[in-house]
């Protein structure tokens, strides 16, 4: 059961942080992500993609 809490916040990492730790009873000073988020496959292309994404609306509004 202990791993599943480990698949559950990685997976659902990316919700804000305050409903992540109300699903899984942490309060806001337990570093729920340091300890139990880990990386997925794919997590780096994501962050890649949402970096670009970002520069690009920079870019457009300039």
């Amino acid at each position: 059961m202990y791993e599943l809490r480990h698949t559950f916040v990685s997976v659902v990492k990316t919700l804000p942080a305050g409903e992540v730790k109300d699903l899984v009873g942490h309060s806001e000073d337990m570093d729920t992500f340091g300890v139990y988020a880990h990386t997925l496959a794919g997590d780096a292309e994501n962050t890649a993609r949402a970096v670009n994404g970002v520069f690009l609306r920079v870019l457009k509004n300039a």
